[in-house]
């Protein structure tokens, strides 16, 4: 909901509570947009910049959910699953990725367009998933291979 107007107003205070901002951006904004733009438009008032900041937040959402509903995760996990790189490898440059992702995004947070913002959102998503994709494959790689008795 208002994860962008609170970064731009206090980068520093944000740092942790990532999940709790993003559980209010995924149910508190559709909420509040709903509420919100209905009566405006009625009323002829102009929108606000908390509604467009709003609106602009959904629309990454929405755009970043539907980028992520069209990637095959089976060719993705058998992919990294047989290659011959080691998976904690892909795994640990992964991490690091997502770490200097993070760093950058604040930079494009704060000085750059929608679209790049869209963009930074859709690759950072990617990055992630890739992330969750290796550890599952891991995950499985060991309990297959188990020496249990």
């Amino acid at each position: 909901m208002e994860l962008l107007c609170k970064l731009r107003q206090e980068p520093e205070a944000n740092k942790a509570g990532s999940a709790d901002s993003f559980l209010s951006l995924l149910t508190v904004t559709p909420l509040r947009l709903l509420m919100v733009l209905p009566n405006r438009v009625r009323n002829f008032r102009t929108v606000g910049p908390s509604d467009w900041c709003d609106l602009c937040c959904l629309i990454i959402l929405i755009a970043g959910g539907k980028a992520l509903q069209q990637a095959e995760i089976r060719y993705i996990y058998h992919s990294i699953r047989f290659a011959n790189i080691k998976l904690y490898v892909i795994y640990n440059m992964l991490e690091v990725f997502d770490k200097l992702f993070q760093s950058f995004g604040v930079e494009v947070l704060f000085r750059s367009a929608f679209f790049i913002l869209n963009f930074y959102t859709l690759v950072h998503s990617f990055i992630i998933m890739f992330e969750g994709i290796t550890l599952a494959a891991a995950l499985h790689h060991a309990a297959t291979n188990c020496s249990c008795s």
